[in-house]
């Protein structure tokens, strides 16, 4: 089994944002792995921030998300993984419906004492997880998965045989654009 952390690629690909950001961000674009469907308020004044660059399948928006074109659930094993690990919002991008995918599988499967952390500068303490190392016991089915050390920033992925639903697979055999993948560290 392999995990991978999933980072969008902003200023090497086109990035999104929205025109009336500030009347709803504060309260809706904490991405941690929480329902945000009942209080969505579906924004179409989206736009791409920089239409010079390249276009991708996935696009960046916030950390701890991102965006897609509705088209793509065309792709059965795409529109299979978002539908068991996360919920998908509505949003009009350029004239163009859209959805951001709000990862809610949440695995408290992180190995604290052999993950390499990033240092908080003011603390000395460990911040946020530079390069994760998970049990694999406690990994749970979702092919999509946040973490409790910081469920609002990183997007994880497992991969290999034991995935019924395999996400970086499915990427990777569909050509797409706009991620990378993070190997990270995993145990028994």
């Amino acid at each position: 089994m392999q995990v991978f952390r999933i980072d969008t690629l902003p200023g090497v690909y086109q990035a999104v944002t929205f025109r009336d950001l500030s009347s709803w961000q504060s309260r809706l674009t904490n991405y941690n792995a929480e329902p945000l469907r009942s209080v969505w308020p579906d924004p179409k004044t989206g736009y791409v921030v920089d239409p010079s660059l390249p276009d991708a399948t996935f696009r960046a928006f916030s950390a701890g998300c991102f965006v897609i074109r509705e088209n793509l659930l065309a792709d059965e094993a795409l529109a299979t993984v978002f539908e068991i690990a996360a919920e998908l919002l509505p949003v009009t991008v350029d004239g163009e419906r859209c959805l951001i995918v709000n990862v809610l599988a949440f695995f408290n499967a992180l190995f604290p004492q052999a993950t390499e952390w990033e240092v908080s500068p003011g603390s000395g303490q460990p911040g946020t997880v530079r390069r994760g190392c998970f049990k694999a016991a406690r990994l749970g089915r979702a092919p999509l998965f946040k973490i409790p050390q910081n469920p609002s920033d990183a997007i994880y992925c497992a991969s290999g045989e034991e995935q019924m639903y395999d996400f970086y697979e499915a990427v990777q055999n569909g050509g797409y654009t706009g991620l990378s993948f993070v190997e990270q560290l995993v145990v028994g």
